[in-house]
């Protein structure tokens, strides 16, 4: 087993020690933070194209109500959370910083569409 191989293998092993611990997938690493308007646009595409495979990109690109079925509203409810923490940790703390100095009040919106939106 190369050095490559034993990488991956031992990445595939903590994502499933951390999948089995959390309950929570692993999703992948965005290549860089937004850290200005210019990086917005690439940016913004990853974000959509790493989170489609999981199904989870809905949650950025339309409204997605409340299932009444108990077993679904505890799924959308993980989703919507898994979608917000990724799309905060995607983005620089300066920018973070700047956009909660102009009155942004990201933490008091529990809806990561209407985050996305603010960003937009």
């Amino acid at each position: 087993m190369n050095l490559d191989d034993q990488a991956q293998h031992a990445r595939d092993k903590l994502i499933q020690l951390v999948k089995a611990r959390t309950g929570r997938r692993i999703l992948p690493m965005i290549s860089g933070k937004l850290k200005n308007a210019e990086g917005f646009p690439a940016w913004r595409d990853e974000l959509i194209n790493l989170l489609r495979p999981y199904d989870l990109d809905k949650y950025l690109t339309t409204r997605v109500p409340r299932p009444d079925h108990e077993k679904h509203a505890k799924q959308w409810a993980v989703g919507r959370a898994e979608v917000e923490d990724y799309l905060l940790d995607s983005i620089a703390p300066t920018v973070l910083l700047t956009l909660r100095r102009t009155g942004w009040g990201v933490f008091h919106i529990p809806d990561p569409k209407r985050i996305f939106e603010m960003i937009t």
